[in-house]
This record gives structure tokens, sequence and C-alpha cells, in this order.
């Protein structure tokens, strides 16, 4: 079916003077713009008005339902600057309580018996109370504002975020405040033209998608959404992946359910220091491992919204979500694990000095489908051989994909990848010098330290004489790397004394220090190559 699709420039005139109720649907992120975004629409139009210039705010993208209210449309981006303009709106209307017309363009009255008379737009985000605060706000009148505001600010009379305790209420009362100033400096008859600059002269362009229903209405809009470049702050995967959740929630009457379950999985993606993006992307990793799929990704949205094989398309929601909160327990106990004192801890340390993502998807991937910690050490040992032997190339993630493959199939990943392991460069280590340290650290001290590890160099440049005998290739070496338990790292001029504590005559000369750095490189390739050639 073709798009019915209209888009023709408005001033807010018509897109507030009318009978629209703007719906900010489930899936939309809460109010979130800032002091600075604020203010500088705020000067922007300000200026735009002192020289009496039309002023082009940007896209909204709407659906509408033929078989729902078409008078309540749904918005699918730019509900950030919709709702700052419906706080303009309330704000001047404060300011000017006899100009009954703006008073009119916040709020709308139903069509239904009671006749009843509701703010112009309403938001169902539920990770916030965007709703509660719009209600609040638009109950305001010319005379609890001031009471209002001074309950909000701080000392030094600004607007205080704290008080205010959500980004509504903050750009609100900024807005309020703003404008309240810049009205003083106008006369009665400047303020009406002001009014009448703003409603006329300030535009958007509504892109409007119309279907029968308003599923369909939406998954069109969405794709117009996609192809434009909008100067507001983009839908988000977490936004299309929740929306789709909690419909599957709604159909079975456990919203509110959901709701809560998504609140904790956003709390703890946050506790984690990750993203909900974050989260799929290794929820997709086990699902592609499951249908055996080695083949490049595809784009996180493309694959959970229109893959065959997506757990959103066939799953119910309780059973994606409990999906979801393995992969969190999984994360969290990787967490508790490297400040472990078992061998494990050291392993999975060593894996986060390497330098992408990538093996940790497989390393999810290994812990979703099997908790045995006694099968992660040595599934944590091969990885360690084969990642720092490949290097820091992202190529890594092609073999990636074939080894989720084999850990969730049973297929044998480690005759294919650290069996080919020969003899590992160990000349220029690069990036991956730290993760190639800490392995030399515990290889020859069989020590895992709970409380994290600290790198330090022996020699620094700043503490050579001589730099034909400590060279910089000296200084960059492996041999000049220490790593200390950071409970036991001391400040001192020399770690090279540290390290050799137990030795009885101090290092005299730098011939000496390059020649036992020297030794210490040699010590510590050696070291290194036996345990890659090892792969017992």
């Amino acid at each position: 079916m073709a798009l019915s699709l209209s888009a023709e420039q408005k001033n807010l005139k018509n897109l507030f003077f009318n009978e629209d109720r703007y719906i900010i649907p489930e899936y939309q992120r809460p109010y979130s713009w800032d002091y600075d975004t604020c203010f500088q629409m705020y000067s922007d139009i300000t200026s735009a008005y002192v020289e009496n210039a039309d002023y082009f705010m940007g896209n909204i993208i709407l659906a509408r339902s033929k078989e729902d209210d078409e008078s309540k449309p749904e918005v699918v981006d730019g509900q950030q600057r919709l709702l700052t303009i419906w706080l303009w709106l309330k704000a001047m209307s404060l300011l000017m309580p006899s100009f009954n017309k703006l008073k009119t363009a916040t709020e709308i009255e139903l069509w239904n018996d009671a006749n009843e008379i509701v703010p112009k737009v309403k938001s169902k985000v539920f990770e916030t109370d965007d709703e509660t605060y719009i209600q609040e706000i638009w109950r305001l009148n010319d005379s609890g504002i001031e009471k209002y505001l001074i309950a909000r600010v701080n000392k030094k009379g600004e607007v205080d975020l704290k008080k205010c305790q959500n980004n509504l209420s903050y750009s609100f009362l900024n807005i309020y405040s703003w404008l309240k100033e810049f009205y003083s400096r106008l006369t009665s008859d400047e303020k009406n033209k002001f009014v009448n600059y703003f409603i006329n002269q300030v535009y958007l362009l509504p892109i409007e998608l119309k279907a029968q229903g308003m599923s369909e209405a939406i998954d069109k809009a969405l794709k117009i959404f996609e192809t434009i470049n909008n100067r507001g702050q983009n839908l988000e995967n977490a936004d299309i992946f929740k929306s789709t959740l909690y419909a599957k929630a709604k159909s079975v009457n456990r919203g509110k359910e959901f709701i809560e379950m998504w609140i904790n999985i956003r709390s703890d993606c946050n506790r984690l220091n990750i993203s909900i993006d974050d989260l799929f992307r290794y929820y997709s990793h086990i699902i592609r491992g499951k249908n055996g799929i080695i083949s490049t990704e595809k784009n996180l949205r493309e694959f959970f919204v229109s893959e065959e094989i997506s757990p959103l398309k066939h799953n119910d929601f309780e059973s994606v979500v409990s999906d979801l909160n393995h992969i969190i327990n999984i994360l969290t106990n990787i967490n508790v694990l490297k400040q472990d004192t078992r061998e494990i801890s050291f392993w999975l340390n060593i894996m986060s000095a390497y330098t992408n993502i990538n093996p940790w998807y497989a390393i999810v991937t290994k812990m979703y489908v099997t908790d045995e910690l006694d099968d992660l050490v040595p599934f944590m040992k091969d990885m360690v051989r084969f990642c720092y032997s490949y290097g820091s190339s992202r190529s890594i993630r092609f073999a990636i994909y074939d080894i989720i493959n084999d850990v969730v199939n049973g297929g044998n990943w480690k005759n294919k990848y650290v069996q080919t392991v020969e003899n590992t460069d160990l000349s220029s280590l690069g990036r991956l010098k730290k993760g190639y340290a800490l392995l030399s650290y515990y290889l020859s001290n069989q020590e895992v330290c709970a409380n994290g590890y600290k790198f330090e160099t022996i020699v620094k440049l700043a503490q050579v004489k001589s730099a034909h005998l400590i060279t910089e290739e000296t200084l960059a070496s492996l041999g000049n790397y220490v790593v200390l338990p950071k409970a036991g790292a001391i400040q001192s001029n020399s770690y090279f004394n540290l390290y050799h504590s137990n030795k009885r005559q101090p290092i005299m000369d730098e011939i000496v220090i390059a020649k036992e750095i020297s030794e210490r490189e040699n010590y510590i390739k050696t070291l290194l190559q036996s345990f890659f050639n090892n792969k017992q």
C-alpha cells in the first residue's frame, strides 16, 4: 500500500488552534531539553522577532489513524520541540492572562458528555512522570505561578533543577522567567505584537502519515523518520524495542507489569554502565548463534524489528524480558568475578584489557549456555590465546561470529582458531601492551589481585640521563612495564627498585638498568611464548 503522506509548513496558529490533541506515545523518551537548548530557542526566536524574520523550528512527524480518532495524532518525532512550544504558549498565557486565545492554544475540549477540558499535549511515556507535570503546569494560573516559581529557585534566584525534580518544570520555569524579563522591556502594544509574531511567524514542518490503523501509520512514519536528518534527538532503538514489548504486554492486560520490568532493566543497565542498545547487542549475538548465523551483523533495529528469527516477532514479552535479565545477571556476575581471588578473575581481567568489545559477545554467550565456572576457565584461556595472538584488529569479529556459533551448537572452535596459534609476534604489541603485561604478571606470579592492578614503567623518560644507553625502544619495551597490585602500589622515584626489592645491591648505573630491562624482556617473551604454544 502506498504511503498516505502530507507535508506542509505550518505556523503555530495552524498547529495549536485546532481540534488536535498531540499524543506522545509510550515508546518515546522522556522530555529532556536542557537549559542550553531551551535558551538557544529563546535567543533565536526573540532575535528573529526583533528583525521581523520568520523562524523555522524544524520537522515533526505525526501518525494518524483512520480507524481511531484522527484528532489524536501520535508524535513519532519532534516531541521535544513540540512540548517546548507548548511550554512557551503556557508561559505566555500566564504573562498575558487577558489574551484568552493563548490559553485556548494550551488546551482542548474533548468530545465527550462531560465536555472535559484537557492539555493540548498528552504524554504516555512511562519511564518518568511527564504527564503528571504536564497536568501540573497546565493547571497553573496567573495568581499561582509566582509562588510556584519561588519554591523552585535557589538562593541566587536561579531555577533549580533539583527543586523542580523534572525537566519539564525546569524548562517551563526558565522559559517563563526569560519571557517575563523580555516582556518587562515591552509596551502593551509590543507584547501583543510579539504574541502575534510567535503564533504567525514561527513555523514547523509537520509530516503526517495516515493509515487505516495506528500501528500501520506509525510503521510508515518511522520509515520516513529514518530518512530525514532532524535537528532534534533521534528516536533510539531502545524506544522501538520498548514500544513493541509494551504493546505485547498491553495485549494481555499486563502493561503496568511490563512498565516496572522495563524500569528495572534500564536501572540495571545504568548500574552496569551500558546502554539498552548494548544489552540488545549481546542478545542479538546469542540469537544469531542459536540460528547458526555467521554472516555480517545487520543494523540492530533491522535485526529485531524485521528479521524472522527476532524474539520480538514471535516470543511473548515475558520471555524476552527473562532473556534480557539473564544477560544482565551474566554481566553483573562478570563484574563480581573480576574482583574475585579465583583464577577466573585473572582471565576476565586480561580480556578487559583487550582493545574491542567483540570477544565479550562470545564470552557472554558462553556464560548464557553454561554457568559452570570450571568450564569457563579453559574457555577464557583459549580466548586470550586467540584474541591476543590475532591482534587488535576489528576484523576479529568475523571469527567471533563463528566462535559464537560453535559455542552454542557444540562446534570445536578451538581446533579452528587456538590450535593454529604458533609463534605469536611479541615485537610490536601496540595497544595490547597492558594486556600482555598483565598476562605476564599472572604467568610469573600465579597471583590474582582482588583489588585490581596498577600499570607503571620501571624507568621513565625524565629519569634517563644517557639516551644512548636507555633508548626509546627500551622505554617502550614490555620489559620496562610493571604490573602492581593496587593495594600495594606506592609512590617511588624508581619502580625498578620496587620490582627488584629482593636484590642485595641497589642498581647503580644505566648500563646495568638497560641490561636488566633487556633480560626481563627476554624472560617475559619466553613466558608468553610458552603460554601461547601450550594449547592444553
